[in-house]
């Protein structure tokens, strides 16, 4: 008795070619397999529906690795966003910046003495005392009047960004920092940066 096995190539729509190959001798047949017009045999069904299921199986596991990979993405997105508070979005100061600006002088004494200067600026460039008692000129006095819009932006600039970053840091005294900043300008702002309201708070207590 002869057993015959099929060893056919995926090559379609080519016509595929067997080899029945005999167990009995060394001589292999070749032959074709019935064209189209034919019922196809067995073995070329078989082939064609393991071909199909190797495809959908490459399709579902594709879908599967994508579908798990964005999961995991949003799950480590999620995990980020609750394990950093608004309070991280901004690099805690070195501390030896701040002791180095934790004193009276620099909190108290320097906003005080920039405050004062401001509004001396003011006076001096509007009141027309100073030019008139002779301590400026006329001309300083104009130089000074131009140079006010000037200084007084640098201040509101000031007082933004150190509103904006005592908010987001959550504190409670946020609007009192940004008016401070207001006055004193880049000193107020440095204050804000430098010194978060728990340390402030500690010196207080």
């Amino acid at each position: 008795m002869i057993s015959t096995s099929h060893v056919c190539a995926s090559n379609f729509p080519l016509q595929i070619r067997c080899h029945n190959l005999t167990r009995r001798g060394t001589t292999a047949v070749v032959s074709d397999l019935p064209s189209d017009n034919t019922k196809p045999s067995n073995s070329f069904l078989a082939a064609k529906r393991l071909i199909a299921t190797g495809i959908n199986t490459r399709v579902n596991t594709s879908r599967s690795l994508l579908i798990s990979c964005n999961a995991s993405k949003r799950q480590q997105n999620n995990n980020a966003k609750s394990a950093s508070p608004a309070s991280s979005s901004f690099v805690s100061p070195s501390p030896e910046l701040s002791d180095a600006i934790d004193n009276s002088f620099f909190r108290l004494w320097l906003p005080l003495a920039v405050a004062a200067g401001m509004l001396m600026l003011f006076d001096a460039a509007y009141s027309g005392d100073w030019s008139r008692i002779g301590v400026i000129t006329k001309d300083q006095e104009v130089t000074l009047r131009a140079f006010v819009p000037v200084a007084v932006g640098g201040h509101a600039v000031c007082c933004v960004v150190a509103g904006y970053i005592s908010k987001q840091r959550g504190e409670v005294s946020w609007l009192s920092r940004s008016i401070k900043a207001l006055a004193a300008g880049f000193v107020g702002l440095i204050e804000v940066v430098l010194l978060p309201e728990e340390r402030v708070d500690k010196h207080r207590a």
